[in-house]
Parts: C-alpha cells; sequence; structure tokens
C-alpha cells in the first residue's frame, strides 16, 4: 500500500496510471446515454439539481462495455481490496459519471449511514484545477483533497460529508466516475431492477 497515501485516517488516494483520453471519451458517450436514456424531465427532483447528480442510481457506468471501464474497474477493486479491512462481507459496486459545467458544484452531502459499512470513491478524469471538500466526523478542519487527473479518491462513508468547488473552467466540463461500494445486504432493488455488481 505504499503507494496509497492517506488522509486524515479517513481518506485513501493513489495515482493511477489508466487511459484517461479512452476514459474521457467513454464517459461523454456514457453522459448523451444517460441523458436520453434515463432522465425523466417530469421527475420530482428540482429542476435546478444538476442532471448527472439526477439520474446517477438509474445505470451502472461498470456494466458497459466501453474503452477504459474495464480498466477502472481492476483499479477500483485493487485498491478496495488493499484499503477494506473487512473481509466477512461481500461488497457490491455501483458508479456513474458527472459533469460539472462553469459555476457547477454538489453542495455538502454524505452517501450512506455509518452502520452500512458502505465506502465511496471517485475517479478524477478531467478535473484539473479543482478539489474535494470533506467534514470528517470528530476531525477539526475541512479537508481539501485536489483533484488530480488519474487519481482514485476512496473513503468510508457515514462520518463525513464532502462537496465540490465551483468550477471555474467556461471551456470544458469537469469529469469524474463516481462509484459506492456498499455490502450486499444493504443493496435496495427498485423493483426487479439492479445496477450493483460484485467487487
Amino acid at each position: 500500500m505504499n503507494d496509497i497515501k492517506l488522509t486524515a485516517d479517513y481518506i485513501y488516494t493513489r495515482q493511477t496510471n489508466l487511459d484517461l483520453e479512452s476514459i474521457k471519451s467513454s464517459s461523454y458517450i456514457m453522459h448523451n446515454l444517460a441523458k436520453d436514456k434515463f432522465y425523466d424531465p417530469d421527475g420530482r427532483l428540482d429542476p435546478n439539481v444538476q442532471l448527472d447528480y439526477k439520474i446517477w442510481a438509474k445505470y451502472n457506468l461498470l456494466m458497459y462495455p466501453l474503452p477504459g471501464f474495464h480498466n477502472l474497474y481492476n483499479e477500483i477493486k485493487l485498491m478496495f481490496d488493499l484499503c477494506n479491512t473487512d473481509k466477512n462481507n461481500k461488497y457490491y459496486i455501483q458508479s456513474w459519471v458527472n459533469f460539472y459545467y462553469h459555476n457547477d458544484f454538489i453542495e455538502w452531502h454524505y452517501h450512506s449511514p455509518k452502520e452500512h459499512n458502505a465506502w465511496h470513491g471517485f475517479l478524477c478524469v478531467d478535473c484539473e484545477p479543482s478539489y474535494t471538500a470533506y467534514k470528517i466526523l470528530n476531525y477539526p478542519e475541512i479537508v481539501k483533497i485536489p483533484s488530480n487527473n488519474g487519481t482514485i479518491v476512496l473513503s468510508r462513508s457515514g462520518e463525513d460529508q464532502h462537496r465540490t468547488a465551483p468550477w471555474p473552467d467556461q471551456t470544458r466540463p469537469r469529469i469524474t466516475i463516481a462509484f459506492d461500494i456498499i455490502p450486499q445486504e444493504f443493496i435496495q432493488y427498485d423493483e426487479f431492477l439492479n445496477h450493483w455488481i460484485p467487487l
């Protein structure tokens, strides 16, 4: 684990050698596909909420055979296996793409309650210069993790809130691929639809 950095005893980061150009091209395809297939303009969510935030739970990016996604899955699995000490549970993953345009950001939020023993993370695809800020339980300061392209960020869920900074660039979007990892027992099924895969 010498290439994995740990910040505030909570946030793991690892710089990868993934082919970001392939992943970026595939992210554009996935973003447009998800927008066309899964976005419901008549949905009950606030129309001012950023698009990807509305549809993140309706698909799993890692189930699509687009260039770069299989290698990303392998990198996430490798990192999770190194960081996770709970070897008794069977974990599953769901993933989605985030596009943030000029001045877009996501406010403070969390992903899973502590008792779920879940994890959250993301790959920085095209994010420079930006950061993700964390409020961590019992930690005195807000922690800012730089969003360096190619970095995977992984943290346990339930003891933090996190947010992104407003994206300053007017010429291109900020692109990340986010994911949640949870034990099998806490997966909630939407009728018979399931978007979780084993990790």
